[in-house]
């Protein structure tokens, strides 16, 4: 993701998707799931609501993992929504 400016584009599950790592992924998918996690990374999860579960929880691992100096969608949108909704208050 580049650092400015942010645009819509950056926060959506495609992103999300190519950010995580494999490994941290299937690992995700596998707690949410618990179903069989052979399945290579292009295939998603057949329910739309678990895949957000997944790549959220997979944000969260690089989030502390990293010390929050990676930018994410999740964090990214966040941000967003809070400007938008307050302003310059």
């Amino acid at each position: 993701m580049s650092l400015y400016p942010v645009s819509v584009n950056d926060i959506d599950l495609a992103t999300a998707k190519q950010i995580a790592p494999t490994a941290v992924y299937l690992f995700s998918r596998w707690v949410v799931m618990t179903d069989d996690v052979g399945a290579d990374l292009e295939s998603s999860c057949s329910i739309a609501a678990n895949e957000r579960r997944v790549l959220c929880l997979a944000q969260d691992l690089i989030h502390c993992a990293f010390h929050g100096q990676v930018k994410l969608p999740k964090y990214v949108g966040l941000a967003m929504s809070v400007r938008h909704m307050t302003g310059s208050k």
